[in-house]
């Protein structure tokens, strides 16, 4: 009798754990689902890390792009370039030529990219050496901890940074320039 209220309380703890991670997790989820079934709460999160995982892949491509000096010689291309990540079985399809702007008379490129998922928008544009990242979220989260990550990875010097709370929006503002080494 004793093991079975032994177990019992053990399968009650564990549930109640299993419950409160699932609360943490749709936490993190900037716009989660209407759906607060375990199911939909898992859809979200993946499909959140997804997007993530896409945007760093994205700014990794155009540093790594940038770091090269690689410049497109003609602007009447049409060439279509494939991303793909390591952990992700995706492709991402982006045009590059239509974000693409050469300033006439000087060797400035100007290149934008403009992302937008669930409550969340990532502008960044890159002029040059300056990478500019700017985060609109809906809900609070801690993302600058994961820009931060980001940032390291890529070997961006941080410049500048503002943000503050507009309306029911969350807005920063990243100035970085890309190192030399």
């Amino acid at each position: 009798m004793e093991a079975r209220r032994f177990s019992s309380r053990f399968s009650h703890e564990r549930r109640c754990l299993v419950i409160e991670r699932y609360h943490e997790l749709r936490m993190l989820i900037p716009v989660p689902s209407k759906g607060v079934d375990r199911a939909t709460v898992l859809q979200d999160g993946i499909d959140y890390i997804n997007e993530l995982r896409r945007r760093t892949s994205e700014l990794k491509h155009l540093v790594e792009r940038k770091k090269s000096g690689v410049r497109h010689k003609n602007n009447n291309e049409d060439v279509t370039r494939k991303i793909r990540h390591p952990f992700v079985k995706m492709t991402l399809d982006s045009n590059d030529d239509e974000n693409m702007e050469k300033k006439p008379g000087s060797d400035v490129t100007i290149k934008n990219s403009l992302r937008k998922s669930k409550g969340t928008e990532v502008y960044v544009s890159i002029v040059d050496d300056v990478v500019t990242i700017k985060v609109v979220q809906k809900k609070k989260i801690n993302c600058l901890l994961f820009v931060s990550k980001v940032l390291d990875q890529l070997h961006l010097d941080l410049c500048h940074v503002t943000g503050g709370k507009f309306g029911e929006h969350y807005r920063f503002l990243l100035k970085t320039k890309v190192s030399d080494g």
